[in-house]
C-alpha cells in the first residue's frame, strides 16, 4: 500500500460520503461498500464492469428456478453450524473462534472456502435471491460487476444452505466483501445467522465501509472506532479476546535474528525497495535480519524480485508458525501488520517503521498500534547504527 496515494484516496472518499443520504438499507450498503473498494481499484473495476456487462445477460438466462431446491426456512436444520475456513494451510481453527460462539452453537462443521467457491452449474436462484438481485439491478442498472458478484455470491450461499441446512454460517474473511450485507439479508430471510469474525487489525479503511452481519465479533474498542469511521453498522458487534493475544509466548534466550520485518502482503515495488534499503543498513553493520511476508500475500513475486540477492533471509510463512517467528527475533518491525498486536500482547519488542513510511500518513490512517507500540525504527537506527 502506497500510503501517500492511499491518503489522497481517503480525501476523495470523504467528499463522496458527504453526498450520501441518511437513508440506507442493505442494497445501499452494498453499493456504498462497493464504491469504497472501487475507489482503490478504479482501473480493475472498470475492466470487470465491462466484462460483466457482457456476462450479466448470460447469468440471467442461466438463472432458472428449480423447484426441487427452492426450499423455505422451514427446511433449516437448527442443529448444525457451518464454519468457512480460509483455505487448507491457514485455517482459523475452531479453537480460534470466540468462546461465546463455541458455547452457544453446537455441531460446528468446518468446510473450506474452496468448497464454497462452487462451479456455476445448473445456475438458479430461489425466489428471495431473485428478488434481491432484481431490486439491486433496478436501483443500480449500470453497476454490472456489482450485480454479477451479488448474484454469484447468493447462489453460492444458497448452495451451502441447501447442502448443509445450517442455522448459522460463520466466516472470518468476508468483512471486505461488498456483497456481505445482501448475503446477510438472504441468510436471515431463511432463518440463518450470518456471523463474521475479525481476522486482522483495522485502520481507517473504506474497504470495510457500511457492511453488516447478523452478528460481528471484533477484538477490541480500537477496532470498533476504526469501523465507525467508515459507517459500518455496529449495533450487532460484540468484542472478544482473540486467543492469539493470550500472552503465552516467551522470547528465546538467544534469538536467531536481531530484527524481523513483517510485510502486509500488498506492498508495491517502490515500497519494497525502500524497506530493503533500510534493512541493508543493519546488514552492513553485521546484524542478522529476517523478512516475513503475509501468508496470503499478493506481492510474493515482487518480494522475490527485490530481495533476490540473499543478503536478507526470507522466512517461509507456510513453514514457520507466527509464534515461533516473533519469539526468535529481538525486534518485531512492521507498519500495519497484526503481528504488532501479537508482539505487544506477549510483551515482545514491537517496532513501528517510521523510516520507510511517514508518521503523518500513519496517524491519518489511524494505524492501531501507534499509541501502543512505543518503539520506533528511527530511534533504533540512531542508537545502533548512528544514523
Amino acid at each position: 500500500m502506497d500510503f501517500k496515494k492511499y491518503v489522497k484516496k481517503l480525501h476523495k472518499w470523504e467528499k463522496i460520503t458527504e453526498r450520501f443520504s441518511n437513508k440506507i438499507d442493505d442494497y445501499e450498503r452494498v453499493r456504498r461498500h462497493y464504491l469504497g473498494r472501487k475507489l482503490f481499484r478504479t482501473q480493475l473495476y472498470y475492466v470487470l464492469n465491462v466484462f460483466c456487462m457482457l456476462q450479466y445477460p448470460v447469468l440471467l438466462m442461466m438463472n432458472k428456478i428449480n423447484t426441487n431446491h427452492n426450499k423455505n426456512k422451514n427446511g433449516i436444520n437448527n442443529l448444525e453450524t457451518i464454519f468457512i475456513c480460509p483455505n487448507d494451510e491457514y485455517k482459523f481453527v475452531l479453537e480460534d473462534l470466540p468462546e461465546s460462539v463455541l458455547s452457544e452453537y453446537s455441531n460446528i462443521a468446518s468446510i473450506l472456502a474452496n468448497d464454497y467457491k462452487i462451479p456455476i452449474k445448473g445456475f438458479y436462484l430461489d425466489d428471495h435471491g431473485r428478488e434481491l438481485c432484481k431490486e439491486l439491478a433496478k436501483r443500480y442498472p449500470f453497476s454490472f460487476f456489482m450485480n454479477c458478484s451479488v448474484m454469484i455470491h447468493i447462489y453460492r450461499i444458497q448452495h451451502l444452505i441447501l447442502e448443509f441446512k445450517p442455522s448459522v454460517i460463520i466466516t472470518t474473511q468476508t468483512d471486505e466483501d461488498f456483497t456481505t450485507s445482501i448475503l446477510t439479508n438472504y441468510c436471515e430471510h431463511l432463518g440463518v445467522k450470518y456471523i463474521g469474525i475479525q481476522h486482522g487489525d483495522y485502520c481507517y479503511d473504506p474497504n470495510l465501509a457500511y457492511f453488516r452481519f447478523s452478528e460481528y465479533y471484533v477484538w477490541d474498542e480500537d477496532s470498533i472506532k476504526n469501523l465507525e469511521l467508515v459507517n459500518t453498522r455496529l449495533d450487532f458487534a460484540r468484542t472478544f479476546k482473540c486467543k492469539r493475544f493470550d500472552g503465552n509466548l516467551i522470547k528465546k534466550i538467544t534469538p536467531e535474528y536481531h530484527l524481523t520485518y513483517y510485510l502486509a502482503g500488498d506492498e508495491i515495488r517502490n515500497e519494497l525497495i525502500r524497506i530493503r534499503n533500510v534493512l541493508i543498513k543493519f546488514i552492513v553493520k553485521g546484524y542478522s535480519v529476517n523478512l516475513r511476508n503475509h501468508p496470503r500475500a499478493r506481492n510474493a513475486r515482487a518480494v522475490r524480485a527485490v530481495f533476490n540477492d540473499g543478503m536478507i533471509h526470507l522466512e517461509n510463512a507456510r513453514e514457520v508458525p507466527i509464534g515461533d517467528s516473533i519469539t526468535n527475533t529481538d525486534y518485531v518491525v512492521a507498519t500495519r501488520s497484526t503481528v504488532l498486536s501479537e508482539a505487544l500482547a506477549n510483551s515482545l519488542d514491537a517496532v513501528i517503521d517510521d523510516v520507510a513510511y511517514d508518521m503523518e500518513d500513519m496517524i491519518y490512517l489511524r494505524m492501531k498500534n501507534l499509541n501502543h507500540a512505543t518503539l520506533r525504527l528511527s530511534d533504533i537506527m540512531k542508537a545502533e547504527l548512528g544514523i
